[in-house]
């Protein structure tokens, strides 16, 4: 197999058998920095966090529908609008925490920031009967979402806040998975995360449907206290077992 025909099997999108319901979460900014004059503070300017209220929460039976749903909230509420994710799951089917067929994340304007179609539920069949792989070998490096170094928002969802943070590791990229079946014979079925330094001391793995550019700009103070973060970050050479259950 060449690469680019593991490019193209890598990229292929399943075909599924099965009926799917669109859950749609809405954020929206619940509380703001207000200064002595009663004026809203931007956020990002003293804090890496960002307050949210509870998600609004729907079902819908198409993708078009969700996104209508979304376009007109943000329209009505654009000022408190924060993002949005359109999570695809099946109907008759198990599922876990954080699985789903594809998932859609909408940034504070309402424009797709982040959209995968690789399933993360098991058992999937074609028109066929025919057992769907479901592996996800990596992004290519062109299209690697986002970058170590770079200032990201992430999602609290269990806390209803956004936090700023600084991309330490990305996932395993579709060069280095192909370089390494090459190697060993057997390529990764790669975790669609990244890791991230949420705090000076804290780093966290967060799956891509929960990381976002940063919705507002962020003061040069917190800059250099994010790349402060990031020149402290720990050790490369250090084992990160999160990071190492990619290679077993």
């Amino acid at each position: 197999m060449t690469f680019e025909e593991f490019e193209r099997m890598a990229g292929a999108e399943p075909e599924l058998n099965c009926k799917s319901i669109f859950k749609v979460e809405m954020y929206f900014i619940g509380l703001w920095d207000m200064n002595d004059n009663g004026e809203k503070i931007a956020p990002y300017v003293e804090s890496t966090s960002l307050d949210l209220d509870v998600p609004e929460v729907y079902y819908l039976l198409t993708f078009e529908e969700a996104k209508k749903q979304i376009l007109s909230e943000q329209a009505i509420h654009s000022d408190s609008f924060h993002s949005a994710r359109v999570i695809e799951l099946p109907i008759g089917l198990p599922i876990h925490d954080e699985e789903y067929l594809s998932i859609t994340v909408f940034d504070k304007n309402a424009e797709v920031t982040f959209c995968s179609r690789f399933p993360t539920v098991e058992g999937l069949t074609d028109a066929e009967g025919n057992d769907v792989d479901t592996t996800f070998y990596g992004y290519a490096e062109k299209d690697m979402p986002y970058h170590e170094g770079e200032i990201v928002e992430v999602m609290d969802g269990e806390n209803n806040v956004v936090r700023l943070g600084i991309v330490v590791d990305t996932p395993v990229s579709l060069e280095d998975n192909w370089k390494h079946g090459k190697e060993t014979g057997g390529f990764i079925d790669v975790l669609d995360r990244f890791r991230i330094m949420i705090d000076n001391d804290i780093c966290q793995y967060f799956g891509t449907g929960f990381i976002l550019r940063p919705s507002f700009p962020v003061s040069d103070n917190i800059k250099k206290c994010l790349k402060k973060w990031y020149k402290n970050r720990p050790d490369e050479g250090s084992t990160d077992f999160a990071g190492l259950l990619q290679f077993l």
